[in-house]
């Protein structure tokens, strides 16, 4: 059976405390790097899955060791694309929530840039919002398609826009 994109309400108290934890728990692992919330989570009010996703920027040479330390800790996420410049863990909770590792950002930290337009750009924001209503309870693989043509079109205009 094709899995379903949902919005979900949950319990923010726990949901909060959880994506803390995990936070703290990453931020202990790899002391000099920064985690970065890269989903929807991070920008307030956004509707979603609630499910957390937090991004580390590393270098080219340090990528291997950054992610042999994280899988000590965290199992390798098989459903998500794992090579040379990115591998996504899932983390300990009750929620859904992912670390994504990259030395590659300008092929995977794109959602750092788009998450900041979302946050400064209400109409981007709207628009963003109506198309998760529109999907809910659909297909996630046409969400995900929709939301990835969504995202590519958003940073094009932006990138025309600049000055």
């Amino acid at each position: 059976m094709e899995e379903l994109f949902k919005l979900k309400a949950v319990d923010m108290t726990l949901f909060e405390d959880e994506k803390s934890k995990n936070r703290t728990l990453i931020e202990e692992i790899l002391p000099d790097l920064a985690v970065i919330e890269v989903g929807s989570t991070a920008v307030p009010s956004l509707i979603g899955k609630n499910d957390v996703d937090f991004l580390v920027l590393t270098e080219e040479g340090t990528f291997s060791h950054v992610c042999s330390q994280l899988s000590k800790n965290f199992p390798v996420d098989n459903k998500q694309v794992s090579n040379s410049a990115y591998r996504a863990f899932v983390l300990p909770s009750t929620f859904d929530m992912k670390l994504q590792v990259t030395s590659s950002p300008e092929k995977y930290g794109m959602f750092i840039d788009f998450l900041n337009i979302l946050k400064a750009n209400q109409s981007t924001f709207k628009a963003y919002t109506n198309l998760k209503k529109r999907f809910h309870g659909k297909s996630m693989s046409a969400y995900r398609n929709e939301k990835r043509e969504f995202i590519k079109s958003v940073l094009e205009m932006n990138k025309r826009n600049k000055p």
